[in-house]
């Protein structure tokens, strides 16, 4: 996308409203995910968060879903390539 520079942002948000209006919408999910423009990111499961044994828990919060999620996420990751 070409934008000017000239600090005219009327006219980079029109250029963009013109190009997102010829975009068509994904309307079924097979479409969301499909893999040519789908990523899954994994940000940051640590111990301290994500354990029983770690921070988290030991200062008395429940980390019962963090833990069932970690248990899973290997397989899922490996599902989703």
């Amino acid at each position: 996308m070409n934008v000017r520079r000239d600090g005219d942002a009327g006219a980079a948000a029109r250029h963009a409203a013109e190009t997102l209006s010829r975009v068509q919408p994904l309307w079924r999910l097979a479409e969301k995910v499909a893999p040519a423009h789908t990523a899954l990111v994994v940000v940051d499961v640590q111990n301290d968060f994500c354990s029983p044994e770690g921070m988290m828990s030991a200062e008395g919060l429940d980390v019962g879903s963090a833990v069932t999620t970690a248990e899973r996420l290997e397989g899922f990751i490996a599902s989703a390539r």
